[in-house]
Formats: structure tokens, C-alpha cells, sequence
């Protein structure tokens, strides 16, 4: 099946407004960036999403395990060649991994402050941390969807002075 680059966007497609950040923090300032360019980059980041997702899950397989550990991550890369990002993403893994538990850490100790017992109550804060974590990838993704259809009016309004431009050069031509 082949697709258009609209209709792959939306279906797989990362959001555009995170891709833009990204790329416009590796960029200098005031330098613009085609839209043939921005979908290039946003094809090219989800295919790599989808190799480095698939060679973890296949490494998973290999050692007979249905979850995708950190570890298969960044072993994944090392298979894929991208072994000089691999400490990048071990450091980013490590400092999430300290700051859950300093998280942890705090919501335990406010808790036995609140109330002198704690222990009891500590399994009560963890479900709930559980529920508004489950909550924050919804609540991500219709940020990101307003941020993509705040973004698809400036690409709208782009291209439209693109167009513009081309008349007017077309104009001038005749």
C-alpha cells in the first residue's frame, strides 16, 4: 500500500509541532525550512522510531520476553549502528529513572507528614500517581493535536503567501 504524505502524516506521523521544536533548536535562528523538508523529516523520524522500536522488540524476542525493556533499547541501537547515541539515551534513562524515585521518594514522606501513619496510605498515593499517569499521554496527545492544528493554520498561511509570491512573480514576468 502506498500512501501520500498527508494521509502517512496523519496515520503515523509524530506530531508536527514537536518535530518543528527539535529542528528548529539544531538549526540556526531565522533559517526557514521548506515544507517538502518538513515532511521529509517527519517521514524520516518515524521510520526510524519504527526500526528502533522493531529491532528492541525483536531483541525482547530473542530473550523470550513480550515487553521491551529499557535495556532492548539501547541494545537496539548498538544492532542498528547508532552505537554513539547509546550513552545520550542511557543518561537520559538513568536521570528519569532517579527523578521517579526522588518523586517517589517525596510523595512517601509528604504522605507519613500528613498523617503520622503513612504506610498505610502510601499504596492509596501510588494508585493515584498510577491514574494520573495514565491520564498524561491523552491529555499530551490533545495538546499535541491542538498544537498540530495551530501549526496546520501557519503552514496554511504559508503557503498561501507562497502562492502569493508566485503570482506576483508571474505578474511581474508577463
Amino acid at each position: 500500500i502506498i500512501m501520500t504524505a498527508p494521509a502517512w502524516e496523519t496515520e503515523y506521523g509524530l506530531p508536527k509541532s514537536n518535530l518543528q521544536r527539535v529542528v528548529r533548536a539544531a538549526l540556526p535562528p531565522n533559517t526557514q525550512i521548506g515544507k517538502d523538508a518538513k515532511t521529509g523529516i517527519s517521514m524520516a523520524s518515524t521510520l526510524f522510531c519504527f526500526y528502533h522500536t522493531s529491532t528492541a522488540s525483536e531483541i525482547a524476542a530473542k530473550n523470550k520476553r513480550a515487553v521491551i525493556s529499557a535495556n532492548d533499547m539501547l541494545e537496539a541501537l548498538d544492532e542498528m549502528g547508532f552505537e554513539n547515541f547509546r550513552d545520550t539515551l542511557n543518561n537520559f534513562i538513568n536521570a528519569r529513572r532517579k527523578e521517579k524515585e526522588a518523586k517517589t521518594k517525596r510523595k512517601h514522606s509528604e504522605i507519613e507528614k500528613q498523617d503520622g501513619q503513612g504506610v498505610n496510605h502510601v499504596e492509596e498515593a501510588e494508585e493515584e500517581e498510577e491514574e494520573e499517569t495514565s491520564e498524561r499521554p491523552q491529555k499530551f496527545l490533545k495538546g499535541a493535536q491542538d498544537d498540530d492544528q495551530q501549526q496546520l493554520r501557519e503552514d496554511d498561511q504559508e503557503d498561501d503567501l507562497d502562492e502569493q509570491e508566485d503570482q506576483e512573480d508571474q505578474e511581474e514576468n508577463n
